[in-house]
């Protein structure tokens, strides 16, 4: 049986959704079972605490990276005691950019199109024909949510910002 045109054109982006959908699901179950040289080398208290998705002051590197994941950023910098290193994780907020009008290039379908940038979506006014394009004025900013600062290997000190 041969494969209908449509199905063709759209396997494509639906494979390449589904590859960018599977990092989002990383837990640290997840990063427990696909790592576990790095599960063996926490103690048993430790364990517990990442696999709960919680952190300590003066564990591991690794075990942060179970816990959290890898960081969005990571910045390197020094103070007397040494080498210090920060990882960032970040998440989306969306902020207010602005009224409502009709984007530069759009890129149309029925009834919705998505204009080119992140986070503007729109949709066609369906009173009467057309009556013109409306978006949503809020744009996705990265922004901090969490920040973890390690010296010589080890957390010194972490935060969770109230994003």
């Amino acid at each position: 049986m041969k494969t209908p045109p449509v199905l063709r054109a759209l396997a494509l982006p639906a494979l390449a959704i589904a590859l960018l959908a599977l990092p989002a699901c990383s837990t640290p179950q997840t990063r427990a079972q696909d790592n576990p040289a790095i599960m063996q080398s926490l103690s048993p208290s430790d364990r517990v605490i990442v696999l709960n998705h919680r952190i300590r002051v003066g564990l591991s590197k690794p075990g942060v990276f179970i816990a959290f994941g890898r960081p969005d950023r990571i910045f390197r910098g020094a103070n007397q005691a040494g080498a210090l290193e920060a990882w960032i994780y970040t998440t989306t907020e969306y902020v207010y950019a602005g009224g409502f009008a009709a984007f530069p290039t759009p890129i149309y379908s029925p009834d919705v199109f998505w204009a080119r940038g992140r986070g503007r979506f729109a949709f066609r006014g369906a009173y009467g024909g057309y009556s013109g394009f409306y978006y949503s004025p809020y744009v996705g900013v990265q922004v901090p949510s969490r920040r973890v600062m390690f010296q010589q290997g080890r957390v010194v000190a972490f935060e969770e910002l109230p994003y």
